[in-house]
């Protein structure tokens, strides 16, 4: 057993994780998201994520602490719940949302750099879009999101996945 810290929730968990090389799958007993961990062939680890991370949690998560990235988060989830579904669309704009998300996300943190993309990506988007809800210029904020998502898209997604 080795201690791992859940890219989900940030709290350490406890994970048997292969000596030979390999990838070990399990749930994270705090937050309930499955954590991958991924190690080389002398068993040292190589990666941690969170399969089911969403694109403002994993960077959230590498951005800011675990108690700022729960404030954060619960921001943008109000901001769903009360704004963005209610737009002419915005439930079909969601459904793309969590249908792209996690692929996108999957494709980040493949990359070596993926700590620094996360980083910048909440500084240069989650942030002001945090901000803009807090100043209550919903539309706004719905515009750095419609930037962010399509900025992703082209570099994330495979072309065959565009819907």
């Amino acid at each position: 057993m080795r201690s791992v810290v859940c890219p989900g929730c940030g709290k350490n968990t406890n994970v048997n994780i292969s000596e030979t090389g390999g990838s070990t799958r399990t749930k994270c007993p705090h937050c309930k998201r499955e954590i991958l961990v991924k190690t080389n062939r002398e068993g040292k680890i190589g990666s941690v994520t969170c399969t089911s991370c969403l694109i403002a949690t994993a960077c959230t998560f590498a951005a800011v602490s675990p108690e700022r990235s729960a404030e954060e988060l619960a921001i943008l989830r109000e901001y769903r719940d009360s704004y963005f579904v209610n737009l002419s669309g915005g439930e079909i704009l969601l459904s793309g949302y969590y249908r792209d998300a996690p692929q996108i996300v999957r494709a980040i943190q493949a990359r070596r750099d993926s700590s620094e993309i996360l980083k910048m990506l909440h500084k240069e988007y989650i942030t002001p879009s945090i901000n803009l809800i807090l100043a209550n210029k919903n539309t706004e904020a719905f515009d750095v999101y419609k930037a962010l998502m399509k900025l992703l898209r082209q570099n994330y997604l495979k072309s065959d996945n565009i819907g």
